[in-house]
């Protein structure tokens, strides 16, 4: 057979691909004009980045200097509050820190001081109020409030009517700084010197440069000389200032004209690929022909499945794609049911082998066990049932997901370690938390317990729980499997006694039973002995709990009967509570009981059991003993809260003071008067002191020394340490506030 439909195939496309490659090296070119056009952009953002670096540091420079010399003059704080017009030397000192601060800062046209109290401005020179500067609207809006950016923008000042406006720009600190309300400090930084630096920075005749404020007005950079400026390639705002810088090529024809480039091989490259496009379809019509022929032939076999398809039969290929696809789902959805109905009847011949629900002929028997894979060998066999270990507190944080891989798990583990093969060791999964196995007899008891412990040690290691395994007498024939499935559960109902993560064998549970069956009237004895105890508030309760618990343990009950047991437990417990005062009987139906309760539903292991009750009945009993000391102590602590507010005075007044005179350990009065009150002894004794103290500094004439003594200070240093440490501020400093105010 020839290739003729390869050969067309291939004679179609290659003229479009020698067009497309054509094209690619258009786009090469055309992408190396747009590189460079990037390049270009680039490095003007990168000198733009410099340049404005470069002013911040310049700016920030001056403000640093400022700062500092405000914060470390103590100069500054005499102008500002002196309201002395004729001190000379103040004046003179002022003028010498201000020249000694303008000789530092180069840029720095002029610094004027503004003081409010008496509308005077200072420049280092000259001192005269303020309606007759020049510069006095500037000061106003200072004055009134108005807020101003740390840099203004660009604006006319002088300082005297003859001389001619200069352009500046102002940092204006209020003072005291971030406070104010005294007056303004004002420096004045002449513009030219900034656009000198600008343009020492960009030097080149081919880069312009604007600076603009945060309103967007020109403060100075390059203008804009008869339209000979490019467009900006890149704008870069200060976040210190607020200042935009704009940049670009003074002369942009070379990117213009790389613009235009790009936009004509666009056009070009949109020319080209309409082309391919139309050849595409031209081709593709002219060699769909036969495809659509044998498309039709299919749609004529198969027209009845393709009929559900709707609108969806004119895609030819989801024709053939839906056709293959329904048969293969088909063929898969048939074998799972096949698999899934396997494992059903498996897992029901199981069960109706362990529950004795089914006769057994023992031909038909091992055609079944063969059937499902099983070699049941010899008539020798036993049943375990294994069980997971508080499952519902276990398994309550896993998914649907989780817990199927973690019986998977524990169920490929159980046939690997049960049997050498597989095919002699039968386990499936019977509830939730139970799964049970047939051991095929061919090998030693010895051997069988050994492997029940490798079982338990393994789930132990490798898994977030433990199981335990009730282990049925060995059997001679399947007609007794049901009798050994019985011998296991009821062994496992042991667990309760014996413990969890492990294995039973009914064979010792019954050695055990028959020597050890108890009587339940000595069990009802020490109940009702404990519940007494615990109700009189014995300090022999708990000895007493502990030998119920003991002498359950040795008894070797059932779990059913260490439930019935614990029921009647709690029942007569609750009978001795009820006689108790009623406000114990309260705490103990909203919180005892129904611990106990819930305890008792979840009954794995006896000595869990017994921790849960013993943790239960200790909490009720130190709730039930604070109770009684709040009665008792509650008269006590508003005597003693009394006694403080009146004799706060007393220096010696302290825990140690009142433990003695009220007769009371002070550590315990400590806890006590913090529950009782909700704050601590010394912080409530501080308070006291320090509310009197500040009462006395307003209305009375008294030192400090002396408020201290009066209100148990008798140290001045310690008045004023924990005065401050309640005000926030010293006893003199609230004294002069109080005054002022």
């Amino acid at each position: 057979m020839k290739n003729s439909w390869f050969h067309r195939m291939i004679w179609s496309y290659i003229p479009i691909f020698l067009i497309l490659c054509s094209f690619i090296f258009f786009i090469f070119f055309n992408m190396l004009s747009e590189q460079q056009r990037k390049n270009a952009i680039s490095a003007n953002r990168v000198s733009t980045s410099q340049i404005l670096q470069t002013v911040d540091v310049s700016l920030k420079s001056i403000d640093t200097t400022v700062v500092n010399d405000l914060m470390n003059e103590p100069i500054y704080l005499e102008f500002f509050y002196q309201t002395d017009l004729h001190d000379v030397a103040l004046h003179y000192r002022v003028s010498k820190q201000l020249k000694l601060l303008t000789q530092q800062l180069p840029m720095v046209e002029s610094i004027d001081l503004v003081r409010f109290e008496d509308e005077l401005i200072f420049n280092g020179n000259l001192i005269h109020p303020i309606r007759k500067s020049e510069d006095r609207e500037f000061i106003g809006a200072l004055k009134e409030g108005v807020r101003l950016t740390k840099w203004t923008g660009l604006r006319k000042y002088k300082h005297y009517p003859f001389q001619e406006d200069k352009e500046v720009l102002s940092l204006v600190y209020p003072y005291p700084l971030n406070i104010g309300g005294q007056g303004g400090f004002i420096v004045n930084v002449r513009a030219s010197a900034l656009e000198r630096m600008l343009e020492d920075i960009t030097g080149s005749t081919n880069v312009f440069v604007t600076v603009r404020d945060a309103e967007g007005k020109r403060l100075f950079g390059s203008a804009d000389d008869g339209g000979q400026r490019g467009p900006v390639m890149s704008s870069m705002t200060s976040r210190y200032t607020g200042w935009t810088i704009d940049s670009g090529m003074v002369d942009g024809t070379i990117l213009q004209a790389t613009s235009l480039l790009s936009d004509v091989w666009m056009v070009v490259g949109l020319f080209v690929f309409g082309l391919g496009i139309v050849s595409i379809v031209y081709v593709t019509r002219r060699n769909y022909r036969p495809l659509k022929e044998l498309i039709a032939k299919i749609d004529t076999y198969l027209h009845k499945e393709t009929e559900s398809l709707g609108d969806m039969r004119s895609d030819e290929f989801f024709v053939l794609q839906s056709t293959i696809d329904r048969y293969i789902a088909k063929s898969e959805h048939i074998e799972k049911q096949i698999e899934e109905t396997a494992e059903l009847k498996k897992k029901s011949f199981f069960g109706e082998l362990l529950n004795g629900c089914r006769d057994i002929d023992p031909d038909r028997l091992h055609q079944e066990l063969e059937k499902h894979g099983l070699n049941p060998g010899g008539e020798r066999l036993s049943v375990f049932v294994a069980e997971i270990d508080r499952y519902d507190e276990v398994f309550q944080k896993y998914k649907e997901r989780d817990r199927y891989l973690f019986k998977f798990i524990v169920h490929s583990v159980t046939r690997e370690i049960m049997g050498t093969d597989p095919s002699r060791v039968w386990v499936e999964w019977i509830s939730e938390d139970r799964f049970a196995g047939i051991l095929f007899a061919d090998r030693p008891d010895a051997d069988r317990r050994e492997a029940f412990d490798r079982l338990c040690r393994w789930v132990n290691d490798n898994l977030k729980f433990t199981v335990t395994a009730g282990l049925g007498l060995e059997k001679s024939g399947w007609a007794e499997v049901a009798h050994s499935y019985k011998e296991a559960v009821q062994a496992l109902q042991y667990k309760a006694v014996l413990g969890s993560d492990r294995w039973i064998a009914y064979a010792d549970v019954l050695e055990r039973r028959t020597t050890d069956r108890g009587d339940s009237l000595e069990a009802v004895a020490l109940i009702h002995d404990f519940a007494e105890s615990y109700r009189l508030d014995d300090p022999e309760w708990e000895n007493k709990l502990s030998l119920f618990f003991a002498d359950a343990r040795s008894r070797l009950r059932t779990k059913d009967d260490l439930l019935i047991l614990v029921h009647y437990f709690i029942y007569y417990l609750d009978l001795q509570i009820t006689q108790l005062p009623k406000e114990y009987g309260q705490l103990w139906k909203g919180k005892a009981l129904p611990g106990l309760l819930d305890a008792a539903k979840r009954l794995d292991t006896w000595a869990r059991m017994e921790a849960d009750l013993t943790d239960i009945l200790h909490d009720f009993r130190a709730h039930t003993l604070r109770l009684r000391e709040e009665k008792s102590h509650c008269a006590l602590l508003k005597e003693i809260r009394t006694y403080v507010e009146e004799h706060y005075a007393n220096p010696d007044l302290s825990l140690d003071y009142l433990s003695d005179r009220f007769e009371i350990n002070s550590k315990y009065l400590s806890h006590l008067f913090k529950e009782q009150f909700g704050e601590n002894f010394i912080d409530f004794l501080t308070r006291k002191r320090v509310e009197e103290a500040k009462r006395m500094l307003l209305e009375a004439s008294h030192s400090i020394q002396e408020v201290g003594d009066k209100v148990g200070y008798p140290n001045a240093t310690t008045f004023r340490r924990a005065f401050k440490k309640v005000v926030g501020f010293s006893p003199v400093d609230f004294r002069r506030h109080g005054e002022s105010s």
